[in-house]
């Protein structure tokens, strides 16, 4: 579904109009855009904690849910977040980190937490070498043991993301996610609205809206069952 469609009114903006009655001097364009983001937001949480092996991407998004950063040798911390992130940049989630070494093998780094470590965190694997263990603690991103060398995009972070928002100038945008959940969305705005008017279809908003919930839930769920699980013997040595 558009984001707007003056023509046929069928686009997020209009179906907002249809469920609550209301025209945009009532319910103006600016406070329809920001429900519609924060649904979109709540619709992104829906899906990450519904996603199986297939990991969802707004499909707005024009690169990959990756960052690299350039090794140093001798650091071991790195900033890699924002105090104020764009929504291109927003990181969720980070699923996984690795590394490019100096002879240009990549290999994955495994999590550690600080309270993991039986020593002072300066003085945990203070020797520089090839890391092996990552810790983020704030806007950063710690490698054990640092780096004994320098490498450009030498360490790569994948990551879930929030989606690309809405301008309220938008027209012909869509959703990044399954075509048959897009209404959550003006559904979703609707509510919010009718609520803060008592409107008496407000259960009945609602309720459409659970409805769309579950199903997009049960689709993001379900849509990696090409990958069929295998039952294998379990094998016993009788020796």
């Amino acid at each position: 579904m558009k984001y707007s469609d003056e023509t046929n009114l069928q686009g997020l903006i209009q179906d907002i109009t249809f469920w609550t009655g209301a025209d945009t001097s009532e319910y103006p364009l600016a406070e329809r855009n920001r429900n519609i983001n924060q649904w979109y937001l709540q619709t992104a949480a829906w899906i990450f904690e519904a996603d199986g092996r297939w990991q969802w991407d707004d499909a707005n998004q024009t690169n990959r849910p990756c960052a690299t950063t350039n090794l140093v040798s001798g650091q071991k911390g790195y900033q890699v977040l924002t105090a104020s992130p764009s929504s291109g940049k927003d990181w969720l989630q980070v699923d996984r980190v690795e590394l490019t070494d100096e002879n240009d093998n990549e290999y994955k780094l495994h999590p550690l937490d600080q309270n993991d470590t039986g020593s002072a965190l300066d003085e945990f694997m203070e020797t520089n070498g090839t890391p092996r263990y990552y810790d983020f603690r704030g806007n950063s991103i710690y490698l054990y043991p640092a780096s004994d060398y320098d490498k450009d995009a030498g360490l790569s972070i994948y990551f879930k993301r929030s989606p690309l928002q809405f301008e309220s100038t938008d027209t012909t945008k869509q959703p990044g996610f399954a075509s048959p959940y897009h209404r959550i969305l003006s559904l979703g705005a609707s509510y919010d609205f009718a609520l803060s008017k008592g409107l008496k279809n407000t259960n009945s908003i609602r309720q459409e809206l659970e409805i769309l919930k579950k199903g997009l839930k049960d689709f993001y769920r379900n849509r990696d069952k090409y990958e069929k699980l295998q039952l294998k013997r379990v094998y016993k040595s009788y020796k």
